[in-house]
Formats: structure tokens, C-alpha cells, sequence
């Protein structure tokens, strides 16, 4: 367990916007875009747990839990876990706690503590070395029944990435760009997790669009226009609904987003 996940993820994710304040342009986009619409899927899937739970009082880990999201907190009593100290000091204004702490390490948390465990977008930046751990520590701190949700990134086999691979792109793009250094197959991370908990389903979040980052990675002219903010996001508004349609018609082995969830 030797990567360096505090120089990797120091500061990445901080800012959270304030959705009363912004532009129409802004609220469209954030209503519409991809990371909404996984965040969507997560939540619609939690709030069908808890309809049918008989908890009073939910007690949430959110790993890997960034700036937090108010969201999450209209849900139950949550506690946020991140190596990044500059991102949490937003997730403290939101969750009732918030700990700085390397998540390849024990988590500072008794045996069944939560009754949830929810991670979005974290398990694609573990070590694959690390991983096993990760997921045990996921199991050790959940309760007996207990409920986990996580949305994570993949190495899916698809076009998009082949085409990636072809133009020597796929490292910059997917890797290094956004600190995806253990990305794993669809099947190879639901495997992972079909080993340790009772009940494991999974539904595909997304395969096969090109973002305006990839965009303007492959083509200098899309890279000079979209250095405008407002461009940027209308371009990725009208690859939403391809975004979504590419849920509908994809297969597992493609996957380059999944959610996975299920009960200890």
C-alpha cells in the first residue's frame, strides 16, 4: 500500500457549486450533465432501500466523500472520510462529521458501525494492490444487512477506448488526467465484491461518449474554442442525451461507468 493518495487527490475535489447563485446556462448544465444523472441512478436506488428499511436512525459513511453533498445529509447522519483536508472543509459545513484519513488504511471506525456506506467515483483512483483492502474495510464497517452503493469508473472495451488506445490518448485522458490509476474491468470489479458480500446487483452508468476534455484533447480547434466557459457547457449538454442512450444500449463489457451495490 504505498501510493501516494494524498498527493494524488490533495485538493481535486473542493469546490461545490452554490446551484441558487447560478447562471440559467449553469443550472441547465448541472441539472442535465453526466455526473448528475449517475448521481440521479445513486439516489434513486438509496431512497428504494430506505422505503423499504425499518431504520429510524441511518447512519451514513460517505468514502471518499470530497466536499460532501447536501443530498446525502437530507438522508440520515452522515460521516465523510477523505484524505483530502482541503476538500473537507466544505463536507464539515454538511455532514455532522468529517475525517481526514488514508483510505488504504484501517478506517477510524468500530466493527458495524453504519448502516449504509456510500461512494461515488473513489474506487477508480484506488491502487489495484489496494483494492481487496478497501472493499474489506467497506464489509467491516457496515452492520449486519447493512447497505452499500457505490458508482465506480472501469476499464470498459468499447470504441471509445479503443479508439483512445489507437491515438495514445487512453493514458493521458482517462489516467492521468483525472488520477485513474486503478481502473479495472466491469467484470473484474464486480467480481471483487460478489466475493464478499451475500447480495451484489449492478446496472450500467455509461459507455462510449466523448466529453469536451477528450474532445479538445483530440482536436486543436475544439480545444481554442472551448476555452469559453459557456461553450464548454453547451457542448456537453447536447452529448447528454447520447450519454443516456448509451446506458440503454450498452453491455456490461463495455462499461466505462457502474454502479454497484448490494447488502452484506
Amino acid at each position: 500500500m504505498s501510493t501516494n493518495y494524498k498527493e494524488l487527490n490533495e485538493g481535486r475535489y473542493t469546490t461545490l457549486h452554490d446551484y441558487t447563485n447560478l447562471s440559467l446556462l449553469e443550472r441547465i448544465y448541472f441539472n442535465f450533465s453526466p455526473g448528475t444523472i449517475v448521481l440521479r441512478r445513486l439516489f434513486r436506488i438509496l431512497d428504494d432501500y430506505l422505503r423499504k428499511s425499518s431504520i429510524k436512525k441511518t447512519k451514513i459513511l460517505d468514502v471518499g466523500c470530497g466536499g460532501g453533498m447536501k443530498e446525502l445529509a437530507l438522508r440520515g447522519e452522515v460521516t465523510g472520510i477523505d484524505i483530502s483536508d482541503s476538500s473537507l472543509r466544505n463536507a464539515k459545513k454538511i455532514y455532522k462529521k468529517a475525517i481526514a484519513y488514508d483510505l488504504s488504511k484501517r478506517y477510524p471506525f468500530p466493527d458495524e458501525s453504519f448502516d449504509i456506506v456510500f461512494c461515488s467515483e473513489v474506487y477508480g483512483h484506488i491502487d489495484v494492490n489496494d483494492k481487496d483492502h478497501f472493499i474489506d474495510e467497506i464489509k467491516r464497517v457496515l452492520k449486519k444487512d447493512g447497505f452499500f452503493i457505490f458508482s465506480i469508473e472501469t476499464d470498459g472495451n468499447n470504441w471509445l477506448t479503443r479508439y483512445l488506445r489507437r491515438k495514445k490518448l487512453y493514458q493521458k485522458l482517462w489516467i492521468d488526467f483525472d488520477g485513474h490509476i486503478g481502473l479495472e474491468t466491469p467484470q473484474r470489479t464486480i467480481g471483487r465484491f460478489k466475493k464478499r458480500f451475500k447480495k451484489v446487483e449492478y446496472l450500467v452508468n455509461n459507455t462510449s461518449v466523448f466529453t469536451v476534455d477528450e474532445l479538445a484533447s483530440i482536436f486543436p480547434s475544439i480545444a481554442r474554442i472551448t476555452k469559453n466557459t459557456s461553450i464548454r457547457r453547451i457542448i456537453n449538454l447536447s452529448l447528454a442525451p447520447f450519454y443516456e442512450l448509451s446506458i440503454r444500449v450498452t453491455n456490461l463489457s463495455s462499461a466505462n461507468n457502474i454502479c454497484v451495490y448490494g447488502k452484506k
